[in-house]
């Protein structure tokens, strides 16, 4: 009996030993995160998040010398969005992009850009690199660590390192065998290499509807009109998980 019962206890002994000792790494393994607190999310101190955004001008104070179509004329950007929060209702950013625009002009008797002539399409368009500086005013200050819904208010500026002017034309009768030419100009001397506008975004988590208006002239002063500054259109904000 006292065999038994002494096999018995050091059977429990020997497996409770075992089973702390056991336990011992995995409790000491990485204690420090249990302490850490993560500055980078959603909601948290710092934010960091890649947008990839498409727009469509809108024709406002059209120039009889200028009129581009909709829709064809358009924008588009990839970037990087760094945000810093002050508080659950404010925070501000920057923005590093490369954009492009694209116009598609109108052809009529009153296009005088570049030049006074006619083609079957005809077109601009130039690429940019650009910076912004915004301030967000989110509306769910309980929202946990989501990025909820905001209104984004900034200013920009863009370093054009790129454009070209195309056109194209149909002959009636074949030109150099052929009844269709396409050109494209670069070097374009009459755009100028620095612009900068404002923006507005209202966003809900990763999808948000944007509007930029350009507010210093594209043309340089050789022309006295413009094309139309205001796009309108949507961004995917998708941001990074550190």
């Amino acid at each position: 009996m006292k065999k038994r019962l002494f096999s018995t206890v050091l059977v429990v002994f020997l497996f409770s030993y075992f089973t702390v000792y056991a336990q011992k790494p995995i409790l000491s393994e990485y204690p420090e995160d249990l302490y850490v607190k993560n500055i980078w999310g959603k909601n948290r101190l710092h934010n960091l998040s890649v947008n990839i955004g498409f727009g469509s001008y809108i024709n406002i104070n059209e120039a009889e010398e200028l009129k581009v179509y909709p829709v064809r004329s358009n924008s588009s950007h990839v970037g990087l969005r760094y945000k810093l929060r002050f508080c659950n209702f404010y925070a501000w950013g920057l923005d590093l992009n490369w954009n492009t625009s694209n116009y598609s002009i109108k052809q009529n008797s009153n296009n005088i850009f570049p030049d006074t002539l006619t083609h079957h399409k005809e077109n601009f368009n130039f690429h940019n690199i650009g910076l912004g500086y915004y301030n967000r005013f989110n509306f769910d200050v309980k929202r946990g660590n989501i990025i909820g819904k905001y209104l984004d208010i900034g200013i920009w500026g863009n370093w054009r390192f790129s454009a070209q002017h195309t056109f194209v034309d149909n002959f009636e009768t074949p030109q150099h065998g052929a009844y269709k030419s396409r050109t494209q100009l670069s070097e374009l001397n009459y755009l100028t290499d620095f612009h900068w506008g404002v923006n507005a975004r209202l966003g809900i988590n990763s999808f948000v509807i944007f509007a930029n208006y350009r507010m210093s002239d594209l043309l340089n002063s050789k022309y006295n009109f413009e094309p139309t500054p205001l796009v309108i259109g949507i961004e995917i904000d998708i941001p990074l998980e550190f």
